[in-house]
């Protein structure tokens, strides 16, 4: 999943998503084939129920394709809200 910006596929049941933002999906093809996961925004994990998405936001979904599997989430708190994206955050690092 190239164009996703969340997941807890490989995690545990009982991850939180607090205060998380994201905008822009792409469904369109972009050389490798419309992307296979629908767009995707949120990803869970089938078979987990208590996932929780709080105080988080999402703006220009290409398809409203928001959150899967929905059962795996225990609470989704997100709201449409345009947003200015953060800059990225740079780390000095030791070897450098």
């Amino acid at each position: 999943m190239g164009n996703g910006c969340f997941s807890d596929y490989a995690g545990s049941d009982g991850v939180v998503f607090r205060r998380t933002r994201c905008r822009e999906n792409i469904c369109e093809d972009q050389g490798r084939g419309a992307p296979l996961s629908n767009a995707l925004m949120w990803a869970g994990h089938p078979g987990y129920t208590k996932i929780r998405l709080e105080d988080s936001h999402y703006f220009a979904s290409c398809n409203n394709n928001l959150v899967w599997p929905d059962e795996s989430f225990e609470v989704i708190e997100l709201d449409e809200l345009d947003f200015t994206m953060r800059e990225p955050i740079v780390v000095p690092l030791c070897w450098e």
